[in-house]
């Protein structure tokens, strides 16, 4: 009885490693295509932004005022180097 609690834990360790390296196995390449694709949208997203395509149709929606949505864009336009600068950084480490 002394030896199979360490038996035990070493199983379940094993087993834990197992399904987590399944999992990795089982996910990671289709994370990797998604992140890719991402990737490769990002300019035409970054344009899209840009030019307040993206901005206004998903504000539009809300039924917020024309007025609100003018605001709205020009901020996201004022930070516009900060906010490409992020999603960059971010898929940069996600590519990594």
């Amino acid at each position: 009885m002394r030896h199979s609690r360490p038996l035990a834990i070493a199983v379940v360790y094993l087993v834990v490693l197992a399904v987590l390296g399944g999992a990795g196995i089982a996910v990671g390449p289709r994370l990797a295509t998604e992140v890719q694709d991402l990737a490769q949208k990002l300019p035409e997203t970054s344009k899209r932004i840009q030019n307040g395509e993206i901005v206004v149709g998903l504000v539009g929606r809300g039924g917020w005022e024309s007025q609100q949505i003018r605001e709205i864009d020009r901020l996201v336009q004022s930070h516009m180097g900060e906010i490409v600068g992020y999603a960059q950084q971010a898929t940069t480490s996600v590519l990594k």
